[in-house]
């Protein structure tokens, strides 16, 4: 072997390379469907605030001078769900199909390294 490397661990460094390349935009699925919900309640609370700070402001609750505040609540909280939703469907997705994609790698790697260690038996 001109590497010095044995056949076996060179196969998994080069696993560990594909899996290191499939992995690479997971992260950024992953964190937008962690913090997307989060966005989500922080503009929930914001919009509560205003809500209640128009209240404050007028001396009034009624729906007029709440409705503001509420419905930017609604707003924030759906676009979070809108945004988080999708983003998590498609992490599993991306994972499921990495993890196959290795799993298959894996075992044709012990096959070929089987096939490999009978060729060698024969000789």
């Amino acid at each position: 072997d001109p590497s010095g490397e044995p056949a076996e661990e060179r196969m998994q460094i080069s696993l560990s390379h594909q899996k290191m390349l499939l992995e690479k935009n997971l992260g950024v699925l992953g964190t937008m469907a962690a913090i997307a919900p989060l966005v989500g309640l922080l503009g929930t609370i914001w919009g509560i605030m205003r809500a209640f700070s128009n209240m404050a402001s007028t001396g009034s609750a009624a729906p007029s001078v709440v409705a503001a505040g509420v419905a930017e609540a609604l707003l924030t909280t759906a676009g979070g769900i809108v945004i988080a939703v999708p983003a998590i469907l498609l992490y599993n997705h991306f994972s499921r199909r990495m993890n196959v994609m290795l799993t298959v790698a894996e075992n044709n790697a012990r096959s070929l390294r089987a096939l490999l260690m009978e060729m060698g038996s024969m000789a």
